[in-house]
């Protein structure tokens, strides 16, 4: 069972069984499923999920994770790192796109480099026109 998903077209939150979704005559060609990877269970099943016909990207929860790993709050620590690092792996071996969150550009830059292609940008000083223009590095 996913932590949560999010079929991006029309914004639900389908939180259950990801195989009920993705084989549901509910998902349309044109839309895009995420399924939230935010605990050590989801890590432990990281693979498996990507390995869904239907997935289409594993988003990385990464502050629940810290919590559901015992170190909240802690990105850096190893027990976060290897969590991370093995739902990377999950997604280049099944061909999956990677995402989470990110508090500056350069954050997202760098995180591009462990295979992250998608990224939100959030914090209080930062807006959109911000973030498409570069100013924030």
């Amino acid at each position: 069972m996913a932590a949560g998903a999010s079929p991006c077209k029309s914004l639900t939150i389908a939180i259950g069984p990801v195989l009920s979704w993705t084989s549901s005559s509910q998902r349309i060609a044109s839309s895009t499923f995420f399924c939230q990877i935010e605990t050590a269970e989801g890590v432990e099943n990281a693979e498996a999920i990507a390995a869904l016909p239907g997935v289409d990207c594993l988003w990385v929860g990464h502050f629940d994770l810290s919590v559901s790993l015992g170190v909240p709050g802690e990105f850096n620590a190893k027990t976060v790192t290897d969590a991370i690092a093995r739902v990377c792996e999950a997604t280049r071996k099944h061909g999956k796109s990677l995402g989470r969150l990110v508090p500056t550009v350069q954050q997202g830059i760098d995180l591009f480099g462990q295979g992250f292609r998608l990224h939100l940008l959030f914090g209080r000083r930062l807006g959109a026109a911000r973030c498409a223009e570069g100013r924030d590095r």
